[in-house]
């Protein structure tokens, strides 16, 4: 069991989250930055800082992802249900407590 399984495996026992929600988590989070396939690579492999609207290019990197996992299932002629997690795992993995994150910028107590 590697420490990501363990910290897992806490959080189970902890009961805050069920052991389905776990296995997903553990499943789907490597599909996260998916959209950025998406990002030009002058963008994408830039050594220093963004300026600010190369920073706005690279947010929509959750969006794509998002976006694209929506048209695999659209085109797809199987059931594609187990994409919702990483769907959403893609869209919303750079929101922030505190609400400066994106793409929607959830405010506190959102969540």
């Amino acid at each position: 069991m590697g420490p990501q399984r363990g910290a897992f495996q806490q959080l189970v026992e902890s009961q805050l989250v069920s052991e389905n929600f776990v296995g997903k988590l553990f499943v789907y989070a490597p599909l996260h930055d998916i959209g950025k396939v998406g990002i030009p690579d002058h963008i994408l492999l830039k050594p220093g800082k963004l300026t600010a609207a190369e920073f706005e290019v690279m947010k929509t990197h959750t969006t794509i992802g998002y976006d694209s996992m929506v048209r695999a299932e659209q085109s797809s002629e199987i059931d594609l249900d187990f994409l919702d997690a990483a769907k959403e795992i893609a869209l919303y993995h750079q929101e922030k407590w505190d609400g400066s994150g994106y793409p929607e910028g959830f405010r506190p107590g959102y969540f």
